[in-house]
């Protein structure tokens, strides 16, 4: 349960586990209502949020909205590098994974049963698997992956 709350003193919020600002009263094991936190002269902590993929969470100092709920953290959009980033490391991740895949295929008990076209599938798929964060360096989105020889 969830027992984290703010409570106003001097001015400044702090934010903490009910039970320390009050340590000698029980709390209901089911956590708190509306009616235990206002009746402590708290308020609700708001230390996540929604958000979409091209947004992030920031930290923010203890901040009391409308609702009547103090908010640790605010929703921001993303940069562009950092959307970039995310993409770049996200293709890295998938080439990776097509890289490990394909690695049985260039064993010496598979790759010596292979035509020298066979071959050269396999090595212009793999090489264009690994060149591919440069290829793409400026067009991350837009990333077309090589199809994987049968």
């Amino acid at each position: 349960m969830n027992y984290r709350v703010a409570k106003l003193i001097n001015n400044v919020f702090f934010i903490d586990d009910i039970r320390n600002f009050y340590p000698n009263v029980s709390f209901p094991s089911e956590g708190l209502t509306k009616q235990i936190i206002d009746a402590f002269e708290t308020y609700e902590v708001v230390e996540t949020l929604p958000h979409l993929n091209v947004e992030k969470l920031v930290n923010i100092p203890a901040t009391l909205k409308e609702d009547d709920k103090v908010y640790t953290v605010e929703v921001v959009p993303k940069t562009q590098t950092e959307i970039d980033n995310e993409k770049f490391a996200e293709v890295r991740e998938y080439r990776n994974e097509l890289l490990n895949s394909s690695d049985i295929n260039v064993m010496s008990d598979r790759w010596d049963t292979y035509t020298d076209s066979k071959k050269d599938e396999w090595r212009n798929y793999r090489q264009t698997l690994r060149d591919l964060p440069q290829i793409y360096a400026n067009n991350i989105h837009g990333v077309v992956y090589p199809t994987k020889p049968t």
